[in-house]
């Protein structure tokens, strides 16, 4: 009996701990970048904490519904995370919007500004980038508002 709830159990933590780290290494990665145009250092390491303490978070939170609607304790753990779910794609969305948006700004400002013209193509294309960035993560919450409109409705 053991074998099979730590089994169980390896199988619903190993995914939902991966999409966690892939999602806090993602998010230091924006705050690692504007630390490199961001002039202030001490302005930088509360930017990071403060990313790294948001995200974290959420993750913790995400456990903390995620796997009692996974073992199927009860249906209001079900709701309770279809709902967390999509909101907490929103917030990431939110939080990816303001980094990116951040730090074209910075690169706008300091870099361009003050006559590095060089910057402006990588200005351009991360204005590209930042587009393809939202498309995704939206992408990734409309289908979860449609479903869960449907499931509503039907």
């Amino acid at each position: 009996m053991w074998t099979i709830q730590v089994r169980l159990h390896s199988h619903i933590r190993t995914p939902s701990t991966n999409s966690a780290s892939q999602i806090q290494c993602l998010t230091q990665i924006l705050a690692n970048r504007i630390s490199l145009v961001l002039y202030n250092p001490e302005k930088a390491r509360r930017l990071k904490l403060n990313v790294a303490l948001i995200i974290g978070m959420i993750n913790v939170s995400v456990f903390i519904v995620w796997i009692p609607a996974r073992l199927q304790i009860s249906e209001s753990w079900i709701k309770a995370n279809n709902v967390w779910d999509r909101f907490e794609k929103c917030i990431f969305l939110v939080v990816d919007v303001i980094l990116n948006v951040f730090f074209m700004r910075l690169v706008k400002s300091k870099l361009v500004a003050n006559g590095l013209h060089k910057y402006n193509r990588v200005y351009r294309f991360n204005g590209l980038l930042v587009c393809v960035s939202i498309i995704i993560d939206v992408s990734v919450v409309t289908p979860l508002a449609a479903a869960v409109w449907l499931c509503n409705t039907h």
